[in-house]
């Protein structure tokens, strides 16, 4: 190979390959943007996100609602209530009233036909202030007397209608008396070992709980007169606490089956004990009972 040839072998040869190399490349002028990803015609594009309502703020209002602060059951059965009324609202409320009323027949029912304790009143209370209310007298009823447990209606009242505040829900509330089992005081009498001056047997006389529970001390009175020309005796006797079964011996004995003896008996006197049945209390033929 002669020189020439040579040297255009060794310089033109390696050009050629560049420029062979750059032809197949386009300048960035003339490149053609991606296009858009494709999005399939099975699927859906993805949900937009939900912009939250603004808050509104609450209008100024009150909303009383009652509760039980403190309930106590008493050593005669009965049930006393202290109520708190809280106003949850943002506005200051009006004076109102609590009554509380028992269904007839209790327990059962929405017929509120009883009132207990009659109005309770409720000062007027700013926003979130609260106020402690108590109850009159102890919670009872025919129906706890005789030991079925009662249910009772207590509503906040302005006035003579219900109250109406923000939320109604809670201006009302039910509260319920346990079945009791309850005792049940009644005079006997039992066969004495004794017989008078003309043979006749003598017997005496027994306070008895004849009910499902114990009874606390009591006061018994009673007149007596032990035979025809005898004089009258009167006592009050204080009875002590007994449970279901027991007996407490009252007085003296008397002739049995003797028109002229006379006794009058009241159990439970000045009413201390919660019975099952409040009507079987006196015995004899003395009927008026003084007044404790």
């Amino acid at each position: 190979m002669s020189t020439l040839a040579l040297f255009l072998a060794v310089v033109l040869i390696p050009f050629h390959t560049s420029f062979a190399a750059d032809a197949g490349r386009s300048s960035p002028a003339t490149q053609r943007p991606a296009a858009p990803p494709q999005v399939p015609k099975s699927g859906s594009p993805p949900p937009a996100k939900a912009v939250p309502a603004p808050t509104l703020p609450k209008s100024p209002s009150p909303d009383y609602a009652v509760s039980v602060a403190k309930q106590d059951v008493l050593p005669n059965g009965r049930l006393r209530v202290k109520f708190r009324v809280e106003n949850l609202g943002n506005k200051a409320g009006a004076p109102a009233t609590i009554r509380i009323r028992y269904g007839s027949p209790c327990p059962g029912g929405e017929n509120w036909t009883g009132i207990q304790n009659g109005e309770l009143a409720v000062k007027g209370l700013g926003a979130g202030e609260s106020a402690i209310v108590p109850t009159v007298y102890p919670f009872i009823t025919p129906e706890d007397l005789a030991g079925k447990g009662c249910k009772y209606l207590v509503e906040l009242r302005q006035g003579s209608v219900p109250w109406a505040d923000a939320n109604p829900a809670n201006d009302r509330m039910h509260l319920y008396t346990k079945k009791l089992s309850l005792p049940d005081l009644v005079v006997e009498t039992y066969p004495g070992e004794k017989f008078d001056a003309y043979g006749k047997r003598m017997h005496g006389f027994l306070v008895k709980n004849q009910g499902e529970g114990p009874a606390g001390p009591s006061v018994a009175w009673y007149k007596f007169r032990p035979g025809k020309n005898k004089p009258y005796e009167e006592k009050k006797v204080s009875v002590p606490a007994l449970a279901p079964g027991q007996s407490f011996k009252l007085f003296g004995e008397a002739p049995e089956y003797d028109p002229d003896v006379e006794v009058g008996i009241q159990v439970d006197w000045k009413n201390d004990v919660a019975e099952q049945n409040e009507k079987n209390n006196h015995y004899g033929n003395i009927s008026t009972v003084p007044v404790p």
